[in-house]
């Protein structure tokens, strides 16, 4: 069966990830959902033992390589539909565009590795992107997030060994 849309890719690439069989007895929640928007799809993967959004573009690329095998017509259809399909972010965690939610999130995320109580120092930037949105300064962003991170955690502005990244 041909894939249609870029949902059903992404659903199909999730589904070859290889460790997939393990992680559904432990708990998976994987969404994809179309936003409504041309070539934009939505994915949210909360998955222990293995990082998917490392794995997603491996699966994809090999999805395309058994088409070429199969079928040129098949592989050429899909190129057709899928030819919009610029670039793939990973998102480690998405909330609404307000400062509360912004600050809940991070404040959730900073407590994990690498930033957690337990992790070793480490170097880190914010990088914060605001489009459409008068409401949030890029400065404050910026500023709250990283005062959040705690301990002997240093900002270096020059390849930092983590970077914090918040799109609005």
């Amino acid at each position: 069966r041909a894939v249609q849309s870029s949902v059903e890719l992404i659903k199909l690439a999730l589904s070859k990830i290889p460790g997939k069989e393990e992680t559904d007895k432990e708990g998976e929640d994987t969404w994809v959902c179309d936003p409504g928007c041309n070539g934009v799809v939505c994915v949210t993967i909360e998955r222990k033992g293995i990082d998917p959004a490392v794995q997603l573009l491996p699966a994809l690329w090999e999805h395309v390589r058994e088409l070429g095998q199969r079928s040129k017509a098949e592989l050429k259809k899909f190129i057709n539909v899928h030819k919009f399909i610029y670039r793939f972010i990973p998102l480690q965690a998405m909330c609404r565009a307000t400062m509360d939610d912004i600050e809940a999130t991070v404040s959730r995320l900073v407590s994990l590795p690498p930033f957690g109580e337990s992790s070793p120092p480490t170097t880190f930037s914010v990088a914060c992107e605001v489009r459409s949105c008068s409401s949030l300064n890029k400065k404050t962003i910026i500023d709250k997030v990283a005062g959040m991170v705690k301990g002997n955690h240093k900002v270096q502005l020059y390849m930092p060994e983590t970077l914090i990244v918040i799109q609005v």
